[in-house]
């Protein structure tokens, strides 16, 4: 199967899924409240994001990331230090920490 081939049935998928989707908005429920259309969902985002919201929106989410990292690596590092200087802190933290490890930091 070539690349364009795969690709093209990728988007066709995608296109088809998207036209059910507004049919069944418009025809089977047409309640916006229970199911809107793809086709409102854009007209209500261009039409409520705007530049300055936008922004204001990433702003308070970069504050809530950064602030969110602060009190982590606080607590980290103050954690840190002290299993470091009292081992037998250390091995009661430890499984905490490795069980925290995988999970991703968003």
């Amino acid at each position: 199967m070539t690349r364009l081939h795969r690709y093209g049935l990728g988007a066709l998928g995608a296109v088809a899924f998207l036209a059910l989707w507004e049919i069944s908005a418009r025809f089977v429920w047409r309640d916006a409240q229970v199911l809107p259309s793809p086709t409102q969902a854009i007209a209500a985002a261009a039409h409520y994001m705007t530049a300055r919201e936008l922004a204001a929106h990433i702003g308070i989410s970069l504050s809530r990331i950064l602030g969110g990292f602060a009190l982590g690596a606080a607590a980290g590092i103050a954690l840190g230090v002290a299993s470091g200087w009292y081992a037998s802190l250390g091995r009661i933290v430890r499984p905490i920490v490795d069980l925290l490890r995988p999970i991703p930091p968003l």
